[in-house]
């Protein structure tokens, strides 16, 4: 889901622009200060929010109810986690923090965690606990979403096969079963079916 669309959805759900600049937008419920709930995306792209990142954005819009202000949190903490998913050749990291939701787009690691580096001081100034300070040996748990490849695997079944090779549900059953096997047409057929797959898993993987 592309960007403009996530925006719509939130605004549609009681949430509004507080802060846009050239790199990030911010958001916060209507009813809260944005040290209590705040989201951070990247400026509107083309290129749309990943399965993973998306769905836990989705969870976190609903989730408005009281909590501890995330500059204190943050303040207290020594290592953050930062968990990864990559779609196309772009890679997504998000930082999810009771009350903060903060989501970042580079082309490795060092690109996000750069950005959330020099991201969170600001908001942490912008916020109503301006004491509150990044601390200095703030390091990164590095996790890795792997939603979309765990949806494609879970596609990897008969029916799947038959349609990206061409050849119909019940052979490619037989085949399974050992009950055929298949011609040397049938045969090039799979291997390029295989090989499509293997390229896919690669992608979603890499």
């Amino acid at each position: 889901m592309k960007l403009v669309v996530v925006n719509k959805l939130l605004i549609n759900r009681g949430w509004r622009l507080i802060t846009k600049t050239s790199r990030l937008q911010l958001l916060a419920p209507t009813e809260a200060y944005p040290d209590e709930h705040l989201i951070v995306l990247p400026v509107q792209s083309t290129t749309p929010l990943p399965t993973g990142t998306l769905d836990s954005l989705m969870r976190r819009v609903n989730q408005t109810q009281s909590a501890p202000s995330w500059p204190q949190l943050l303040s207290r903490m020594q290592s953050l986690e930062l968990i990864i998913e990559k779609s196309a050749d772009v890679l997504w990291g998000r930082v999810s923090l009771n009350g903060l939701f903060l989501v970042v787009r580079g082309n490795d690691i060092t690109c996000l965690t750069t950005q959330i580096l020099a991201i969170l001081p600001d908001l942490m100034v912008d916020s109503a606990n301006s004491c509150c300070g990044l601390p200095e040996t703030l390091s990164f748990d590095i996790r890795h979403d792997m939603t979309e490849l765990w949806s494609f695997l879970r596609q990897l079944r008969a029916n799947y096969i038959a349609d990206l090779s061409g050849i119909d549900l019940t052979t490619i059953n037989r085949f399974i079963s050992g009950k055929e096997f298949p011609s040397p047409k049938q045969t090039i057929q799979l291997q390029q079916s295989f090989q499509e797959l293997s390229n896919q898993l690669l992608r979603l993987s890499g």
